[in-house]
């Protein structure tokens, strides 16, 4: 005869439920880790940002002109100048003129733009940033930080001038 207080273990159904609530459970906390990290990228990115304004405005302040040219020079500038440590790769930066108009040739600028592409649309920093159009450069209009062309799929771009 069959002793049912001798059973030991656990049945299979018992296990694959266990295994089931498990694997629901890791999946929400992965995605909310995921949502997580892109917010952290983005306000790292941000943060970025500020700090170079505030190296540009030391530039200003000393020079009477901001940088002219690519995101390049205008970190060599700042950089061997002093005003800031390192900046950040993924900053997109362009000289203008004195209305923001047209990209300015020259190595002295009388203004600037400067912009990044952020990963999450619901960030809202897109809801105050400049948004300007520069003839042959940044396309800070519909969250685009295409320089030159216009993409048929907007980079969620976030762009400041002084």
């Amino acid at each position: 005869m069959y002793n049912h207080k001798n059973k030991k273990g656990f049945t299979l159904i018992e296990l694959l439920v266990v295994i089931s609530i498990i694997s629901l459970i890791t999946s929400v906390i992965l995605s909310f880790l995921g949502e997580s990290n892109q917010k952290g990228r983005d306000t790292g990115k941000i943060r970025a940002m500020q700090e170079v304004r505030s190296a540009l405005q030391l530039y200003l302040t000393d020079k009477g002109y901001y940088p002219g040219g690519t995101a390049n020079e205008m970190s060599g500038a700042l950089i061997t100048g002093k005003y800031i440590g390192s900046v950040n790769s993924k900053l997109i930066y362009q000289g203008l003129n004195s209305n923001n108009s047209a990209i300015c040739t020259a190595s002295t600028c009388q203004s600037y733009h400067l912009a990044v592409i952020l990963e999450r649309k619901d960030n809202k920093v897109l809801t105050v940033d400049k948004d300007i159009n520069v003839t042959n450069g940044i396309q800070g209009k519909l969250d685009d930080c295409a320089t030159g062309v216009i993409p048929t799929n907007p980079d969620l771009c976030y762009d400041i001038v002084p």
